[in-house]
Formats: structure tokens, sequence, C-alpha cells
């Protein structure tokens, strides 16, 4: 049995499904209500991203660029004889690249699953008037250890058809026969199909495991439970979401990376400022996916438990 979400202070409740509109309508009024909340689980996650951006503008224009021209500079003159000789050039680029390579790891398996986890949390909370982004986050921390599972989870779905495709690719280059090709036109359109589909089927489980208090399995069968007879609906919600959110980053992100550089100009200190104020705005506008997605989520439970266990209170009504 799964646990039953918060009442909710709706006067009137149906049981038929939220429209777009609504749920967009709701999740700007969840975000407007409790914007401290929100943002501040937004900073959050955008932490380690922030860390790199900056340290890649600082590093891009200062010292890598010297490097680079060293590099160039060497290669020009033909002093480079043996590979060897290139380790130490190189030295900057791999240790960047190590930098970059855990940092985006930490990113996307740590501070990314707890703040959507937060975030699903803070959704929750906000209908019980006791939202508190440390509070979402201390109990997403709590379930840090499956979040992170299912995180690595999604990435081998993705990387694993990747690899095979890889390999056919590297199997046409060493043997060049007829049916790797053949092979490779079957697999190539096929992977964004499975890819869709099963990030479609898996959407919720991370919120499954945040709300539910659910394991990996549970949430893997839970979330294929709540798209049954939903999955078009969960991509065209998914899509007007990521369109919408994809939109206002480009333009607000856009003009406020722009500032800075106009008023100071072309230098290290105006390229670090409009590089982390277009990351902070990427971040404040990240969380109307988070609270979409999350009440589409409820709204899923809602149908899919409605005839064994959820009385009115489990629609996700307006706060009053």
């Amino acid at each position: 049995m799964y646990s039953v979400p918060p009442t909710y202070s709706m006067p009137s409740m149906s049981p038929q499904p939220m429209s777009l509109s609504q749920i967009l309508d709701e999740t700007f009024s969840l975000y407007r209500r409790n914007f401290s909340t929100f943002a501040a689980i937004a900073v959050f996650m955008a932490l380690p991203g922030l860390v790199l951006s900056l340290m890649l503008t600082a590093l891009t224009l200062s010292d890598l660029t010297t490097h680079i021209q060293d590099l160039e500079r060497e290669l020009a003159r033909g002093r480079i004889q043996d590979p060897s000789e290139l380790l130490p050039l190189l030295q900057p680029f791999l240790s960047l690249g190590a930098v970059s390579l855990i940092i985006s790891a930490l990113d996307f398996f740590v501070f990314r699953s707890l703040g959507e986890a937060a975030s699903a949390i803070g959704v929750r909370d906000a209908y019980a008037q006791q939202a508190s982004a440390g509070t979402a986050l201390a109990e997403a921390l709590r379930r840090i250890v499956p979040l992170v599972i299912w995180a690595l989870l999604l990435s081998l779905i993705v990387l694993v058809p990747l690899l095979l495709l890889g390999l056919v690719v590297a199997a046409m280059i060493i043997n060049e026969g007829s049916a790797f090709r053949v092979l490779f036109c079957l697999l190539l359109p096929l992977w964004p199909i499975v890819f869709l589909y099963l990030g479609i089927k898996l959407i919720f489980g991370s919120r499954v495991i945040a709300l539910e208090g659910a394991g990996i399995s549970q949430a893997w069968s839970r979330s294929w439970q709540l798209t049954k007879g939903a999955f078009w609906r969960v991509v065209g919600v998914t899509l007007a979401i990521s369109i919408l959110v994809a939109v206002l980053s480009t333009i607000i992100g856009g003009v406020a990376g722009l500032v800075p550089a106009l008023l100071i100009g072309d230098s290290l200190a105006g390229s670090i400022i409009s590089s982390a104020l277009s990351a902070i705005v990427g971040a404040l506008i990240a969380p109307i996916t988070y609270i979409g997605i999350t009440l589409l989520y409820y709204d899923l439970r809602r149908q899919h438990d409605w005839a064994a266990q959820a009385p009115a209170e489990m629609y996700p009504g307006r706060l009053s």
C-alpha cells in the first residue's frame, strides 16, 4: 500500500485529469507562493555546474589560452618528434578534463538527483503549508543511495545502446561487411525510440523513491504502472514544459548574460559574471520542470489509485 499524499485545499474535487493549462497554471502558482523554497533547491542543484562553468571560463580566457598557444608553437616548429614529449604540454588539458568529469558526475548523479527529489518533496509540503528547502533537502538526502542508483540506471539505459552502436560501427570499419551496415541501419532509428519509450515510462522513478519511500524495483514498477494508458499524455506534457523552459532559459539567460558584457566589456571579469548570471537564471527557471512533472505524477497517481484508496483529497488542488 502506497502512502497517501497530503490533504489539499480544493473545494470541489473532480476525477477528471488535469489539463496542460491547469498543470502549468498550478506550477507557476506553486513556484510564486513558495519561491524561496524552490529557488534555494535550484541554486543547490546548480552549484557543481556553476563551479564548472566559472572554472572553464576563467581558464579558457587565461592560462588555458597560453597552453594552447605553446602547443601550437611547438607543433609548428616541428620540435616534437616523440609523442611522449606532448605529455607535459597536454597535462593542463588532461587535468582539466579529469576535474570536469568529476564535477559533471557529482552534478548529474548526486546534486541533480537530490534537487529533483527535494523539489518533489517541496511540492508535497507546499500543500501542507510547511515547505522548506532545508527540510526537503534533508529528507531527500536520507534517500540518496536509491536516488543515485536510479540515476546510474537511467544513464545505463542511454549508454548501453550507444555502446552497441559504437561496436557495430567499429565492426563496419574493420570488416566492411554489408551485414553490419544493415544492423547499423536497424539500430540507429531504434535507439531514440527505445530511449524515448523507457525515458517516459520511468520518468516518475525518482519521485516514487522520494515521496513513497520505494526501492529501485518498486520505483521501476510503480512508474511503469502510473504511465500505463497515459504514455502520450506524459509525452505531451513533458515536451510542452521542456519547450517552455528552454525558451525562457534562452531569452532570460541570454539577456542576463549579455548585460555584464555590455557594462564591463570583453574582459575576464565580465565573462565570469556573465557566465555566472546565465547559470543562475537557468537554475531558477529549472524548477518549472520539476514542479510540473511532480504535479503530473500526483494527477496520474490519483487516477491510478482512485478506486483502491484515493479519497477526494488526493487531487492536488490550488493553494488558497
